[in-house]
Formats: C-alpha cells, structure tokens, sequence
C-alpha cells in the first residue's frame, strides 16, 4: 500500500475534523506524535540501560548511585528548577537571545549555592568517617550549576514548538549516555567513575545542544509581542516562584530512595528501583493519553463535563485492573529473562503494579486543565506532594513494603482529591452559566 496515499488521507481527515475541534489538528497531531514517540524512545533506551545495569552492576554500587542522584537532585532545587516553565513562557511569547542568556547565567548562580551546598554535605559525611559518600558528593557538587543550567535547550525549542528537533536532541543525547554508561560499566563499576561520566557526558551533551538552539534565538525582541516575561529580570522573578512551588514535588519524587537507603542501605534502594520500573513505564504510557483526554474535555459541551468525569474514571480503571492482572501474572517471566539478579524485585513489583489505578487522574487533571484552574492544580500538587511525604514517612519503619503503600495511598488521595475538585469545578461553572 502506498505511505503517501495514507498520508494524504489522514491529513485530509485532520482538515475535515477542523471545522468541528476549531483547533488546529494538522498541528496537534504532529506535536502529540513527537512527543509520544520522544516519551517512547526514552522509555526503551531506559529498559535497555536498567536490563545492562541489572547484569553488570553490583546492587550496592547501583543502591548508592541511584542515593546520591536522588540527593543531588534535592538539592537542585536551589538552582532554580522552576525557571524552566518561565523561559518557555518567554519564548512564546517572544523575547531575546540577551535575556535568555542571562537567566542561563542566573542557573548557573544559583547552582553554585547548590555546590556549596552539596560539600557542605560532604564535610558532614568526612567527619561521620564515610569517605566513600564525602568523595562522591564533593565529585558531584562540581558539575551541578551547568548540569542543570544546560538543560533550558528544552524549554526553548518547547516555546519554540521545534518537537521535531527537540525529539531529536533528546534522542541523540539519551543514546550517547547509554552508549558512555554500557562502556563505562564493562570497564568498571567503581562509583566515583560512573557518577563523572554520568555528569560529564550529559552535561556536554547539553552543552552542545544548547549552542545550536541559541543559534535559532533572535537577538532582538518581537516588536508584534510583549509580555512582563521578556526581560531576562522578570522571567528569573517568575522562575524563582515557581521553583518553590515545585519544591515540595520535588522532594516527594526522590523522598522514597533517600529513606531506604538510611534506614535499609544501598542493595535495598537498588530492590526498590528495579521493582518499580515496569509498573513507572506503564504508567508513562498512560500518562501520554493526557493530551488526548484534555483535547476531548475542550472539544466538548462544557455543560456535560461533569457527567463524564465519573464514568471516564471508571472505564479506565476498568482497562488498568486487567493490565495489572496481566502484569501480575506475567511479572516473574519478565524478571527471570531480563531482570534475572533482582527476583527478589518480583514480589514487590506486583504489589506496586496497584499504582497504575492512580493514573486516572489524567481525566480530573484534564478537566481542570481545560477549565484553565491554575490555582486549583496548584493548590492539588501542593497537598498531594504533602500527603506522600508523610504517608512515606509513617510506613517506612515498614520498609519497602511501608513506603510502597504510602505511595499508593497517597495516589489514591489525590485521586480522590482531583476528581472531587473537578466535579465541583464543573459544578460551579455550570451555576455561573445557568444565573447568566
């Protein structure tokens, strides 16, 4: 059958589907694939680094080097992380290569507070008599202003809309680490020569990027466009605000491995990652469905939003229990071919399967999303990010068991939160129409 022939009729079809979405769908479509097929490709590459780890890496040594990512990634807080959604901002609404310059020189300012930060906690370690953990923190605290810094060549090319060439970045630069990480790893497993190829590679791998998007950037500003945002000033203003509303996500992303490495040690935060894998990947996948869900919200009745929220909850609860059970069943299979050094992870990662149940938030999040409730959303990823940490926190005297159950249950919670804000959201809404 000819492509071509089926690339024009799909395209036809987007045409027709236009005067009835009243958005752009040429454009939609070929944005969702991008980013689909960039969120697909940086899962593959991550199951074929874990299944090369899980043969060639001791637990201990993967355990430690997952703890101090996670702490560093802590700690990067300082350096502004929040900036990355205001410079997107900025760029869409236009601004110059100068002001995008300057907030790339104010990561970097901020990121050297987090170097200090981070021998600060490596002095802590030296006097505590661990040598091993005061070297790799005082090795890592180098490469944190322009490892994260580096990274604005995603919100640029975001505000930009370039998902192509953003696709293609990403890929290159996740195939580069994987191949440095599988050469590094058949060489040594010593983890002071992982964790300077890990940040050396990346960090030049950005770096590199980065240069070739300020190439696309104007030197001066959109005169057809003004925003408060255009000035390097306002959008580091914006940016530290955000970033310390994110703090708390933050924190309760990495929160989990921090606490089993204290509590149970390095072998146990490896046991932990690797059972959790499978189910995160599907649960990315389904997370990918958000776009869609959030378009079919928009381009519907607003007066029937809040009938739908409940049974499209339900019927994709109805299509997650069966992957579960399914995922259930066929798990230990999984773990003896590609994963064969961690069945121990079996066991846990059937039970942490129960988490995908939570992705069904993607229906009250997209109902809040087209309802256009910042302060709602913010107000949702603030309490949730609340109740994991204490959830997690509580049940760690548990163990693995403990903090896998504090996270279901706050999923739960916020699934439970969202759709009772959406619902009433809708509710509200519907009022304000109806006295109109």
């Amino acid at each position: 059958m000819n492509f071509n022939k089926i690339r024009e009729k799909i395209k036809t079809a987007l045409i027709w589907s236009q005067k009835y979405t009243r958005i752009d769908m040429l454009y939609f479509a070929k944005g969702s694939f991008w980013l689909t097929s960039n969120q697909i490709i940086g899962a593959l590459i991550n199951f074929v680094l874990s299944v090369f780890i899980a043969h060639n890496l001791p637990k201990e040594t993967y355990g430690l080097y997952k703890f101090i990512l996670s702490v560093i990634g802590v700690i990067a807080i300082i350096t502004l992380q929040g900036m990355s959604t205001a410079i997107t901002q900025a760029v869409i609404t236009g601004t110059t290569k100068k002001d995008i310059l300057f907030c790339f020189w104010k990561k970097n300012q901020y990121g050297i507070i987090g170097t200090v930060v981070s021998i600060l906690l490596s002095a802590y370690y030296y006097y505590q008599g661990d040598n091993l953990l005061f070297t790799c923190f005082l090795i890592s605290s180098f490469f944190i202003p322009l490892f994260y810094s580096s990274t604005i060549y995603v919100n640029i090319l975001n505000g930009k809309n370039e998902f192509k060439k953003l696709n293609y970045y990403q890929t290159i630069s996740k195939i580069v680490y994987l191949l440095a990480m599988i050469i590094t790893i058949t060489q040594t497993t010593n983890i002071l020569t992982l964790l300077i190829v890990y940040f050396t590679v990346i960090t030049l791998t950005n770096l590199i990027i980065l240069k070739f998007t300020f190439k696309k950037i104007k030197n001066d500003p959109n005169p057809e466009i003004t925003s408060n945002l255009t000035t390097g000033k306002s959008i580091v203003k914006y940016g530290k605000n955000l970033s310390v509303i994110n703090a708390l996500e933050t924190i309760s992303e990495q929160f989990d491995k921090i606490l089993i490495f204290h509590y149970l040690g390095a072998k146990e935060v490896a046991i932990f990652l690797f059972a959790v894998i499978p189910p995160e990947i599907m649960k990315d996948m389904l997370r990918s469905l958000q776009i869609m869900v959030f378009t079919k919200f928009l381009n519907s009745d607003k007066k029937n939003w809040q009938a739908k929220i409940l049974p499209s909850i339900l019927k994709l609860i109805f299509i997650i229990i069966p992957l579960i059970i399914i995922y259930i069943i066929i798990s230990p299979i999984i773990y003896k071919l590609f994963f064969p050094n961690y069945l121990e992870s079996i066991a846990y990662s059937q039970i942490y399967s129960l988490i995908l149940i939570t992705s069904a938030t993607i229906i009250p999040y997209s109902v809040l999303y087209a309802k256009k409730s910042q302060k709602k959303i913010l107000h949702l990823s603030i309490t949730s990010s609340i109740i994991q940490i204490s959830a997690i926190v509580l049940l760690s005297p548990l163990g693995i068991i403990g903090i896998m159950t504090g996270k279901l249950l706050a999923g739960i919670f916020n699934l439970v939160l969202a759709t009772i804000i959406s619902l009433k959201e809708t509710t509200k809404k519907s009022l304000e129409t109806t006295n109109l």
